[in-house]
Formats: structure tokens, C-alpha cells, sequence
């Protein structure tokens, strides 16, 4: 994971600069070539984040959740230290290394639940003569796939939104984030839970009790993200004025981000579904249905 993450990184700043003229053709050169800087610094954390989130996987197989999920809060702490410590000196560029900063607390705060799990034994090795590795390195290959769909997706929302009348960028990255607490909250808290539970039910053939699980985690979704998705779309204008409007985001700021949020928020449901439904396929080995429809979706 690490080898792998390190060289894509590094060829990626290499082309950096390039990366920022596709993704917002319509910038002054100077803000492309700040893109690519703040894009250099923050490709350091995509190889942290590789090797945390494979610890979290790593203690959310053993059904140990605590430190796992507060290592995503410690992330935003660094964020928070680089906004008042670095940014003051280093403007913006302070605000990626608290990226930085916030990426290697995550990856930290899971070491000693690491280090406490039973018969650990840990070598410096690629593992390929192990087959449960190389059936990981298998299930990788489509799982990669939807990741990819999914940036890539993200990518080209990005450039047509620059496109768009002036706002309508910052409209969509201010209202995705908020579409996605609940998501993180409800889908993504309730799927890293069952995942352990449906593959250890997989392994040992007992597929009735997976399918009581499966049911059973989906009502539990429903139950949360039904009222969630409402209030979120009731309360959308106000909510955002009460966050974010001050300053250089006005009435008219706040109105396009309702506007994007709403149809951000009719998805949330079926979002919360996916999170249960793609992790049931993982138990079951198949990572191959899941990247064609995240591929379909994209479409």
C-alpha cells in the first residue's frame, strides 16, 4: 500500500502542474500554479491515509471501532492547528500542511490499539506468497475501480461547475461536505460495524444469518436517514445562512448552495443503502458488481 500510494503520488506531482490546467481551465495561470503547490503538499497524506485506513480495517476486524472512528476528528484537529498556527506565516499553503499535519494524527492515534491486538506478528515484507495477500491484491483491482469512478466523478462536477456562472464551484463544494455528515454519521458508522460481522457470517456458510443482518442493519438506515434526509431538506437555507453566510458569501451564496444541497440531500438515502449493500457484496468476495455500477452510475 505504501510503495504503491508513493510512486502514484509522486508521478502525480510530477504532472501537477497539468492536473490544475484540467481541473479549472478557466483560472488565472497564478491560481493554476497554486494549485499544483497546495496539490504537491497534500499528495503526502494519500500515502498516510493508505496505511491508515488499512489499519482501520486491520482493527475493525477485530471489532475494535473506538479508535478507528475518533481518528478521523483528530484529522480535523491538525486541520485546525495548520488554520491557526501555520496559516498566519504560510497563508494557504499552512492550511495543507495541517492536512499534512491531521493525516499523520490519524494514522497515529490507531498504533496502540495496533500494537494491543492478539498474536500480532508483523514483518517487512510484501507478503506474496501468502494467498490470503494475494487474494486482497485480487479483490484491490475492482475495488480500485470504483474508488477511481468515484474521483473521477467528483473531478468532472468540478470542471463543469467552473464552467458555470461564478459561485456555482464553491456552491457545490459547500454543500457536498454537509450532505455527507449525516452519510458518514449514518451510512458510513452503521457499514464499517457490519462489515466484521457479515464476513466472519460468510466464512463460517451462514448465509440466514446474513441475510438477518443485512435486513436488519437496512432498517436500522432507514429509520435514521429517512428523517435525517427530511430535515436536512426543510432546514437547507437556514442552515447554511447560520454556517456559512457572513463576510464575502452572501444571500445570493447562500441560496446556490441550498440549491445544490437539495440534490445532494434526495440522494442521502439510497447513499446510506449503498454503504450497508456494498459491504454485504465484500463479505461475499465479489468486489466486481460494485465498481460496474459505481462505473454505470458515473454514466
Amino acid at each position: 500500500m505504501v510503495l504503491s500510494l508513493t510512486t502514484l503520488s509522486f508521478f502525480s506531482s510530477l504532472f501537477a502542474t497539468q492536473i490544475a490546467r484540467l481541473l479549472a481551465p478557466n483560472d488565472s495561470a497564478a491560481y493554476q500554479l497554486m494549485t499544483a503547490n497546495l496539490l504537491r503538499i497534500l499528495l503526502i497524506t494519500a500515502t498516510v491515509f493508505g496505511a491508515s485506513g488499512l489499519l482501520s480495517g486491520i482493527l475493525n476486524a477485530h471489532q475494535r471501532f473506538w479508535l478507528p472512528s475518533l481518528a478521523s476528528a483528530i484529522y480535523w484537529v491538525g486541520l485546525i492547528i495548520g488554520l491557526i498556527f501555520f496559516v498566519p506565516s504560510m497563508g494557504i499553503y499552512g492550511l495543507a500542511w495541517g492536512a499534512v499535519l491531521g493525516a499523520c494524527l490519524h494514522l497515529l492515534i490507531q498504533l496502540p490499539d495496533l500494537f494491543r491486538l492478539p498474536k500480532r506478528h508483523y514483518t517487512p515484507t510484501l507478503g506474496l506468497d501468502n494467498p490470503s495477500v494475494r487474494e486482497v491484491m485480487i479483490l484491490m483491482g475492482p475495488r480500485l475501480i470504483s474508488v477511481a469512478t468515484l474521483q473521477v466523478n467528483l473531478v468532472v462536477t468540478g470542471v463543469i461547475a467552473n464552467l458555470l456562472p461564478t459561485g456555482s464551484f464553491s456552491a457545490i463544494n459547500y454543500a457536498f461536505p454537509i450532505m455527507t455528515m449525516p452519510l458518514v454519521v449514518i451510512g458510513s458508522g452503521i457499514g464499517i460495524a457490519t462489515l466484521p460481522t457479515f464476513s466472519a457470517q460468510v466464512a463460517r456458510g451462514e448465509m440466514g444469518e446474513l441475510r438477518n443482518s443485512l435486513t436488519a442493519a437496512l432498517r436500522g438506515v432507514f429509520l435514521l436517514a429517512i428523517p435525517a434526509t427530511l430535515g436536512l431538506i426543510l432546514l437547507r437555507q437556514p442552515l447554511i445562512a447560520f454556517l456559512f453566510q457572513r463576510g464575502n458569501f452572501t444571500a445570493l451564496s447562500t441560496q446556490m448552495t441550498a440549491w445544490a444541497l437539495l440534490w445532494y440531500t434526495v440522494a442521502l438515502v439510497f447513499h446510506c443503502t449503498l454503504e450497508i449493500l456494498v459491504r454485504a457484496f465484500f463479505a461475499l468476495h465479489d468486489t466486481r458488481t460494485p465498481a460496474l455500477v459505481s462505473a454505470g452510475a458515473m454514466g
